[in-house]
């Protein structure tokens, strides 16, 4: 069954990401684009969440465990309504989010881009031959870059949803650049679908989708079980009381529900993602072996091998034939749309 209206009314009731959290955010944005060049970062979190991010921050908030407040968060990536589901972690961090959040210098931490379009003070050079989004005007991409962000928590289905970090203004560096300059969420994701180089040993190029476009997200949706940014995350967390009373989590349990209970297909990765969704959905879990595979490695890659390869017993080369049939279809489906 298709369950939209169900999915409409869930993300209406559910969604932590309402219009006051989001007005909010959009004024600290605008705040910080028309400051002067020295001036606080934005603190992207919500009041509700104030307990338990304490919590954390006091018991893991040391060295590279720290959540990153100045981004964005960055749960939802592309369609709810698609066959299949990826469940991750948390968002990751890099310095060049903060350059595609925010329009700062990844190394020195100066604005490179203002989103006012004004001149900035940074004057080192030492990262404007990397970065860009193949746009003539480095402030209108920033400022399309942040609106889409705001606009993604929404997980509005009145309007087509696309793949976010595969938007051209988010193509922010190189492939060539990623030693010097890090992957940012682009690249993140680029590599994690398809590799450097689309090959066939990747589940996507496998299910005859070879381009990291932002259509595919009309085939996947990407889930994290944790909304804010950070390099390194401690999943012990998930355990915590106050996360899991947190409104964030009830939301995911809902949309993870649904998924199940409407016959999505359902990619995990990280054994503290799959211990969340047993969690969420009970007994349900066992009894939908075929529609949920389980990722054999936590490097992070898409593969055929880590989703059915000779260390993964959990999932049968049945299910994942089943998982192939079903993006192959949805992409077929959508290239007949696209052609009309």
């Amino acid at each position: 069954m298709d369950g939209q209206k169900e999915l409409e009314d869930l993300i209406k009731s559910g969604n932590p990401f309402n219009d006051a959290v989001l007005s909010d955010w959009r004024k600290q944005l605008d705040d910080f684009n028309a400051s002067a060049a020295v001036c606080p970062l934005p603190n992207f979190k919500m009041d509700a969440d104030e307990k338990w991010i304490a919590a954390y921050q006091n018991k893991f908030g040391k060295k590279e465990k720290g959540l990153h407040f100045e981004l964005l968060p960055d749960p939802f990536r592309g369609d709810p309504r698609a066959p299949v589901w990826i469940l991750l972690l948390n968002p990751g961090y890099s310095e060049v989010d903060r350059y595609d959040h925010l329009g700062l210098c990844p190394f020195c931490g100066e604005r490179l881009v203002r989103a006012d379009g004004k001149a900035t003070s940074h004057e080192n050079g030492c990262a404007a031959r990397f970065f860009g989004s193949r746009l003539p005007d480095a402030s209108a991409a920033l400022r399309y870059r942040q609106n889409m962000l705001i606009e993604e928590l929404k997980l509005d289905l009145s309007t087509p949803r696309k793949f976010l970090w595969f938007e051209p203004v988010f193509h922010t560096v190189t492939e060539e650049n990623v030693t010097v300059a890090g992957k940012g969420g682009s690249l993140w994701w680029k590599n994690f679908l398809f590799g450097k180089a689309a090959s066939n040993s990747y589940l996507l190029p496998n299910c005859n989708i070879t381009e990291p476009t932002p259509t595919i997200g009309n085939r996947i949706f990407a889930l994290e079980v944790f909304p804010y940014h950070s390099m390194k995350f401690d999943p012990s967390f998930l355990d915590n009381e106050l996360y899991r009373e947190s409104k964030y989590f009830e939301f995911w349990c809902s949309l993870v529900r649904w998924a199940v209970d409407t016959g999505r297909k359902i990619i995990v990765r990280y054994a503290a993602v799959e211990r969340a969704l047993k969690n969420a959905i009970g007994a349900d879990f066992a009894n939908k072996k075929d529609d949920i595979l389980c990722m054999a490695s936590i490097k992070p890659s898409l593969t055929i091998q880590n989703l059915c390869g000779k260390d993964c017993v959990a999932n049968s080369k049945v299910a994942v034939n089943e998982l192939c049939n079903v993006l192959k279809e949805r992409g077929m489906r959508w290239c007949a749309k696209e052609a009309q």
